[in-house]
């Protein structure tokens, strides 16, 4: 897996720079190559580390007791708050129902399509939890899937319209 650590621009407009990027076989090999960039090197645990990250920007995370677990709910949260974006690896196989999923929420009406939390809490209650999980970690490919007019994914623009 490899996800690339963002940070806003120094003016403050979007989109966010490349920070730096890491790869790890397992979550927690990510959360370890993210502490090599971080300024919190002495942290101490794995925990440690990720509930003082969480406390720096406002958030918090409940440990589950397992390295992993606890290193892909931190890496899950920080996606879905667009803080990193994975680049690739097995969380960017698009699930089968994902456009039915955001046509759906779409056309209900009950969110704007680029807030990806609100979005991906209206895909689970809808029952579509893989595509939730999927949007969540993947928002960057998420935000360009909705920005390319609408089409399916792999589909190709109209030029002559």
């Amino acid at each position: 897996m490899q996800i690339a650590i963002l940070e806003k621009n120094p003016d403050g407009t979007s989109p966010p720079i490349v920070a730096a990027t890491v790869v790890g076989d397992t979550y927690q090999d990510l959360v370890e190559a993210m502490r090599r960039h971080s300024p919190f090197l002495d942290a101490g645990t794995t925990v440690e580390y990720i509930a003082k990250v969480m406390g720096n920007i406002g958030m918090q995370l409940e440990p589950k007791g397992d390295a992993e677990s606890d290193c892909k709910a931190f890496v899950r949260k920080l996606t879905s708050h667009g803080l990193v974006c994975f680049v690739m690896g097995c969380e960017s196989q698009v699930p089968p129902q994902l456009w039915e999923a955001i046509l759906l929420v779409r056309d209900c009406g009950e969110t704007n399509m680029f807030d990806v939390p609100q979005v991906s809490r209206l895909m689970t209650e809808k029952g579509y939890t893989q595509e939730s999980e999927w949007i969540t970690t993947n928002a960057a490919k998420y935000t360009a899937m909705i920005l390319g007019a609408g089409r399916p994914l792999g589909g190709k623009a109209c030029v002559g319209k």
